[in-house]
């Protein structure tokens, strides 16, 4: 039988899965699709945006399966994992005809990455001065309880 920690597990992980096959699948599409916005380097635009949204669920994944980590662990597993999702992605490129790995696409990729921690960050430390869930405080009010627990 399933638990209901395996499920929170199964749906924060699904959607950074989903979002990893898509791309894949887009990469994997000889001619790439032609998205006319109107702007200069649109290819970019278009890896930047993906590749925030997969750091956004790589970030919830991270969360939900290792909640022991604090925020500077998540963000490195979340900036390596997507690192190195995005070279691959470019290295697959390379064997599909009609497209090419980009140095420039990679960068693109980890830019999005660390868009998508950057906002993150920002919202949550905006969170945790609202609601007084930072880190210092919790670990303060633990030493303080710890302290004030009587001894059995």
């Amino acid at each position: 039988m399933i638990g209901s920690n395996n499920i929170t597990r199964i749906v924060f992980s699904a959607p950074a899965m989903v979002i990893m096959g898509g791309i894949f699948y887009l990469s994997h599409i000889p001619q790439p699709l032609n998205i006319n916005i109107g702007l200069h380097f649109e290819d970019k635009i278009i890896h930047v945006f993906a590749y925030f949204v997969l750091g956004i669920t790589l970030i919830a994944a991270i969360k939900a399966n290792f909640i022991h980590y604090g925020r500077k662990k998540i963000l490195w597993i979340v900036l390596l994992i997507g690192t190195l999702y995005g070279i691959s992605d470019e290295y697959h490129q390379s064997f599909i005809p009609g497209r090419c790995a980009e140095f420039f696409d990679w960068m693109a990729d980890i830019a999005g990455i660390i868009l998508s921690l950057t906002m993150l960050g920002k919202i949550s430390n905006f969170a945790d001065r609202a609601f007084g869930n930072n880190e210092k405080t919790m670990k303060t009010t633990a030493s303080k309880d710890k302290l004030t627990k009587p001894i059995e």
